[in-house]
């Protein structure tokens, strides 16, 4: 066993166990074909033909999700216009730290 897995995998287990999000991609889908398992629903191409309440309901989530951020999104557009004016040597820093730091 590698030093410091241990750890890694605790930690990787503490968002999962104290805000019940998953952590990871395989967490996702893992969590996905069990909750899917438990409601009697198979993934896979015939869930658009055997339930289609669940694949409907899911599209119209998807544009109720858009259409919230496009009226989040509208009002900020002259934010993101005036942030063109920002010279890049200044940018371009400025999204890598953000980016590293998580915000």
């Amino acid at each position: 066993m590698l030093p410091g897995l241990g750890a890694l995998i605790a930690i990787s287990l503490l968002l999962p166990i104290t805000y019940h999000l998953p952590a990871t991609g395989a967490m996702i889908m893992l969590a996905g074909v069990y909750y899917g398992a438990v409601q009697g629903i198979q993934p896979g191409p015939q869930v658009l033909t055997n339930h289609p309440d669940l694949f409907w309901g899911l599209i119209v989530s998807f544009w109720i999700g858009n259409i919230f951020l496009a009226i989040l999104n509208i009002p900020v557009i002259g934010m993101w216009v005036r942030m063109l004016a920002i010279p890049y040597p200044r940018l371009f820093p400025a999204i890598v730290l953000f980016t590293c730091i998580g915000v």
